[in-house]
């Protein structure tokens, strides 16, 4: 009756009736299903058998029938590598790059490290929610086995030959889908009826009870890690249409977890019941599966409906048909070998930026590259050659170029013709990682790598190669990079393994294009972040000797076979903190890298002209005057820099007395409460008594116009000897500071080379558009939902993994929204941070389209009605990384800004 009851309850709920189970005949056996109206996957009876209780991975994943013990395998996902969590798995396994030194064939170590954090927290949730549903349900068992360790497989292994080690990599990569799965599953053993199908950061919200079990402070999960995996297809059971999950058929009559149905049922996962062949029909160990037993079953309880023949099914497709399970030749989930998985497609033939003439090979095209730059260097004068060899020694470091770096070609082959390419900022990071040290070229001349798979060692005088003792060799380092640990797909690449090869100077010498293999170095690297006090034994690794395949099961041997604290295979690793390892792995599936944009260089003199209109006419300098009454007192020359944002300026070179008139003009400013009134006309250049007084400048380019809007004046600058259809259809409105610095800086006529310069600067502007009348309206429509970032308790510690998760909300955020760029144009510290994300052209076509329709911010000037986008304050606390702490249900909460 136990089951009866929950299937009765469950369809209730998915408004499933019992006279609408269908009934399926393949091949004379009969099946139904309580979930499904596609018939189950074309798979012979035969495939029913058991297998052997040392299957590998790779059988499981693909297994449909019911196997005893191994309730979990329904939950297997189609597409189990999207989203931040398991993407990093992505690349198949033929096309993970592997890294091959004396010890053999394996993954790079960050890699490697990466799996075994997100290993190590699946497991610990696992654990964690199986403890919970066998504490609220001790009278229900569960006969389920416990997942394989995908670290029992050797990925954090090294091997003789790269086909074994890429046969490691695809039983363990399998051995992380069926973990997923198993995590699903307790998942979904661990809801109950009334659990919302989303997990929700709202304070008024209730989130599942699986959710809230694990965000308990004895669980020892970071918050962030929850949220990943509250984000991924693992804990996502919503889909009702589509089967995101394998599924199972199962034998009545033989699996020992069938009363777990209900429960499964619940998760929307496809389930198919087995009844065997008329008139033996079978019987099922729980009796309430005879609900949905065939009609023709002498002890059916579904009510009688029509005959049907053999070969027919009860408004069904045909038995050709099949719910979309991939062939046998082609793994679950996995692509193909010829697919490409996450970069872009992009043309063959060379674009205009390439510089590639027709019919030029890479080896010609490097050959001319060189001469060019010979004679280049040949006439540099001193300043030139410093610029240039600071670009060399910053390109040694080998990292991934970031927003400012260098710009970056890939050659690609089409055809047998090698095409030179441009790639964008954004496909940088998928590309980077694919190619090896020797396939990259570095011109210091034109600032930009190439990268192709035909390169081998030559450098053309200018790359500098890492030497085994220099400090910094990266081979086991984090990169600083975002990509993922594993990257999303692979170009293809030479056989030849990486080298270590001594510091090249930077000298002219030719471009070598050896077609022979680099001899591999026997020096190991060191550890990632190691101290010259903690690089691992450098005795030899033992290699497996065994020819046989993976099949068999070989014990692969460990790529670092000293006990370390970061050795995958020491003790320590595997009794890490389960707060650490889940921290660990935020960061890996982020891929955080701290890059921190430089600002436009200048000096305080040039601050304190443009911004404030510092122009002392007088010398020797007296003093403030006498009439002066109202001023502030600075306290120290740090204070006076920091109050016009210049504290990271050069004022050093100050003269004392350009101090005390600079310390003086900025006291008068900052407590006058009428500056233009109050501020001796010798100070600045809004006075004629002042030095090269505005009014007086000959190269204006704009003009001003005040406007007095609802919201208060604003004031637009206008192009002056342009004609307006040359000019943007939306007006520039500064306030009255940026206006002038506009006309001081020279700037114009252009009104977008105007907003490209403001953000750049991180000035504040707006882009005002006019529409008609008749698009307003009396209120404007409620705005989309805007995930923020949450609460914390007061004494929760913030770490990395937190501005991991951060980062990674706030970049979708500008990325997604029609309104993101308005980032750029709000100046101050939402541009700077925007401008990590978004390019400065993404600000410059004015209001969104939501905007133009009138969904967002309104200026009213007499009867004119002019648009353009705004944030809501959870939109910017959103970019600026606010948390509240406290109680997320009391109201007026203390707010950290988590940068």
């Amino acid at each position: 009756m136990g089951m009866l009851y929950c299937l009765n309850s469950i369809f209730t709920f998915s408004h499933i009736t019992q006279v609408s189970v269908p009934e399926f005949v393949i091949d004379g056996h009969y099946y139904t299903s309580p979930n499904q109206q596609e018939e189950p996957p074309t798979i012979s009876f035969s495939h029913s058998e058991p297998l052997p209780d040392n299957a590998l991975p790779s059988q499981l994943r693909k297994r449909v029938w019911a196997l005893q013990h191994y309730p979990y395998l329904p939950f297997v996902l189609f597409s189990p590598f999207h989203g931040s969590m398991t993407s990093r798995f992505a690349t198949p396994p033929e096309l993970i790059p592997l890294e091959e030194d004396k010890y053999g064939h394996h993954l790079p170590q960050d890699v490697a490290k990466s799996w075994k954090t997100l290993e190590q927290s699946c497991c610990r949730i696992a654990t964690l929610l199986r403890t919970l549903f066998e504490k609220d349900h001790p009278k229900t068992p569960l006969n389920c086995s416990v997942s394989p360790s995908p670290s029992n497989f050797g990925y954090s292994k090294a091997y003789l030959t790269e086909k074994k080690a890429r046969s490691a990599l695809s039983e363990s990569v399998d051995a992380f889908v069926l973990l997923f799965a198993y995590v699903s599953f307790f998942i979904a053993m661990c809801r109950v009826r009334d659990d919302p199908a989303t997990v929700s950061l709202s304070p008024s919200s209730t989130n599942p009870r699986w959710f809230r079990h694990l965000s308990s402070q004895e669980s020892r999960i970071h918050p962030e890690w929850l949220q990943l995996l509250a984000d991924s297809p693992i804990s996502d059971f919503t889909s009702t249409t589509t089967p995101q999950r394998v599924g199972t058929i199962i034998n009545v009559s033989q699996c020992s977890w069938i009363h777990l149905v209900p429960r499964i049922l619940m998760a929307n996962v496809p389930i198919w019941l087995y009844w065997g062949i008329p008139p033996l029909f079978v019987q099922p160990l729980d009796t309430g599966a005879l609900h949905f037993a065939p009609r023709a079953h002498p002890q059916s309880r579904a009510p009688p409906l029509p005959a049907i023949t053999p070969s027919q099914s009860v408004n069904l497709p045909t038995q050709s048909q099949s719910v979309g399970l991939p062939t046998q030749s082609q793994p679950v989930g996995l692509p193909t070998q010829s697919q490409s998985v996450g970069l872009p497609v992009r043309s063959a033939h060379a674009g205009p930026a390439s510089a590639q003439r027709p019919g030029e090979t890479w080896k010609d095209f490097m050959a001319r590259q060189n001469i060019r730059r010979k004679a280049k260097i040949l006439k540099e004068n001193d300043v030139e050659r410093h610029a240039r060899e600071d670009r060399e020694n910053t390109a040694a470091k080998r990292s991934c170029p970031g927003k400012k770096g260098p710009t970056v070609f890939v050659w690609e082959e089409d055809g047998g013709v090698w095409t030179r390419t441009l790639i964008t900022r954004k496909q940088v990071e998928d590309y980077w990682g694919n190619f090896k040290s020797f396939q990259k070229i570095y011109n210091s001349i034109d600032n930009c790598w190439d990268l192709c798979s035909k390169f081998n060692e030559g450098t053309a005088g200018e790359m500098y190669e890492y030497d085994s003792n220099d400090s910094d060799n990266d081979a086991y380092r984090p990169k600083q990079s975002r990509r993922s640990p594993t990257p999303k797909a692979c170009s293809p690449r030479a056989t030849a393994v990486d080298s270590e090869s001594t510091l090249q100077s930077s000298d002219c010498t030719p471009m070598v294009v050896d077609t022979t293999p680099p001899q591999i170095s026997s020096s190991f690297p060191l550890m990632r972040d190691s101290s010259p006090a903690q690089i691992p034994d450098p005795s030899p690794m033992i290699i497996d000797p065994s020819p046989t395949q993976i099949s068999s099961v070989p014990p692969p041997v460990p790529v670092h076979p000293a006990q370390h604290e970061d050795d995958f295979n020491s003790s320590d690793e595997e009794d890490e903190d389960p707060y650490d390892a889940s921290r660990k792995d935020v960061l890996n599936a982020y891929s955080v890298a701290l890059d921190l944009e430089e600002m436009p260089v200048t000096t305080l003199d040039d601050l304190l002209y443009y911004r404030y209109g510092f122009s002392l006419n007088e010398s020797p300098y007296t003093g403030i005057p006498s009439s002066v009454t109202e001023r502030r007192t600075f306290r120290s020359w740090t204070e006076v820099c920091r109050t016009v944002g210049g504290q990271q300026l050069e004022a050093s070179a100050v003269d004392p007395v350009d101090r005390r008139a600079i310390e003086d003009f900025l006291s008068i400013l900052a407590g006058s409460p009428d500056p233009f009134i109050d501020v001796p006309g010798k100070y600045w250049d809004l006075s004629p008594s002042g030095h090269s007084p505005i009014v007086d400048l000959d190269k204006v380019f704009i003009s001003i116009e005040e406007r007095q809007f609802t919201v208060g004046k604003r004031y637009i600058i206008r192009p002056r000897f342009l004609h307006p259809s040359r000019d943007t259809s939306w007006l520039l409105s500064v306030d009255p500071m940026t206006a002038l610095e506009c006309i001081r800086r020279g700037l114009g006529p252009h009104t977008i080379d105007i907003a490209n310069s403001l953000i750049s600067h991180g000035v504040h502007f707006r882009t005002l558009q006019h529409i008609p009348n008749s698009s307003n309206s009396e209120q404007l429509p409620v705005r989309p939902h805007c995930r923020y970032l949450g609460y914390r308790s007061v004494d929760y510690s913030f770490d990395l993994a937190d501005f991991a998760g951060y980062e990674a909300l706030r970049d979708s955020f500008l990325r997604s929204q029609s309104h993101g760029p308005l980032a750029l144009r709000e100046g101050g510290i939402v541009a700077r941070l925007a401008r990590e994300v978004l390019p400065n052209s993404n600000a410059l076509s004015g209001p969104s389209s939501d905007a133009l329709s009138g969904h967002r911010a309104r200026y009213i000037c007499g009867d004119e009605i002019y648009v353009d986008d705004s944030f809501l304050e959870v939109e910017l606390g959103l970019i600026c990384g606010t948390y509240v702490l406290g109680n997320a249900k009391a109201k007026g909460g203390n707010e950290i800004f988590f940068f």
